[in-house]
């Protein structure tokens, strides 16, 4: 991976990635969410992802597909 950056914004956890990965997809680990919260995950390029506990996404990352197109995503992590 070529850039992570984390910003926390109002509740919000916004992740700017680029991935360099030849087979087309990146996995993002976050840190510093709340292990016992659920994150509802948005790209804003492709909309909703899924929903998940901080301690769930924290470990086993969020995998973001760059196939044939961006490479840069943008995520928006919500608590509920």
């Amino acid at each position: 991976m070529r850039h992570l950056g984390c910003g926390v914004v109002l509740g919000q956890l916004r992740v700017h990635a680029a991935g360099d990965d030849q087979h087309g997809r990146v996995i993002v680990r976050p840190r510093g969410l709340l292990a016992d919260a659920v994150y509802d995950v948005r790209s804003v390029d492709l909309g909703p992802i899924g929903s998940a506990r901080g301690d769930v996404i924290m470990q086993d990352g969020i995998e973001l597909i760059h196939a044939g197109g961006s490479r840069a995503h943008v995520l928006i992590l919500t608590a509920r």
